[in-house]
């Protein structure tokens, strides 16, 4: 799935099969977690969400909109392969 936008990011998961996902939160048309709260309607797929906050309250947030898991930006390129390869993210 591929998109930038919430609206094309539903449109995706309407259309193609969803294996996996990698969320920005802060979308330009509106909310990332909305997205993966609607997502999970469908599926179970792992979905990482990307966020510039990382206290507490914002990672269960994460939890609580059906993700996987959460990275805080900025976020290195190490950091990120590892969060991929734990939640089996981007694997053939």
């Amino acid at each position: 799935m591929h998109g930038g936008h919430r609206l094309a990011c539903e449109h995706a998961w309407r259309t193609e099969e969803v294996s996996q996902l990698l969320d920005d939160v802060g979308l330009p048309d509106g909310s990332g977690y909305d997205v993966t709260t609607a997502l999970r309607t469908k599926s179970d797929a792992p979905a990482v969400a990307m966020s510039g906050h990382g206290m507490d309250a914002d990672r269960a947030r994460t939890r609580d909109a059906g993700f996987t898991g959460p990275i805080v930006k900025p976020v290195s390129a190490e950091v990120l392969r590892d969060v991929l390869d734990r939640f089996s993210i981007f694997r053939p």
